[in-house]
């Protein structure tokens, strides 16, 4: 095991490190040791914050996109039948 594989990383968030195991962070191919900047926790929080304040935006704006789907197939011959 490398030194970089087993020593600590900090989380750009809550400055804590945690030891660069899938434990404790969410892979990143883009990052150069393969794990997200954030630690797993930090990160979690950040989610379920950003489905909080835009959970009711995603949900209409994917109700709008199913009734145009529905109005475009029910102008298309083929898919009357089905």
């Amino acid at each position: 095991m490398s030194d970089v594989e087993s020593s600590n990383k900090p989380c750009r968030t809550c400055r804590m490190t945690f030891p660069r195991t899938v434990l404790y962070w969410h892979r990143d191919a883009v990052c150069a040791d393969g794990l997200k900047l954030q630690c797993r926790t930090c990160a979690n929080k950040e989610a379920r914050r950003r489905y909080e304040t835009r959970s009711a935006q995603v949900c209409e704006r994917l109700q709008e996109r199913r009734a145009e789907r529905v109005e475009y197939f029910a102008t298309q011959p083929q898919w009357k039948a089905a």
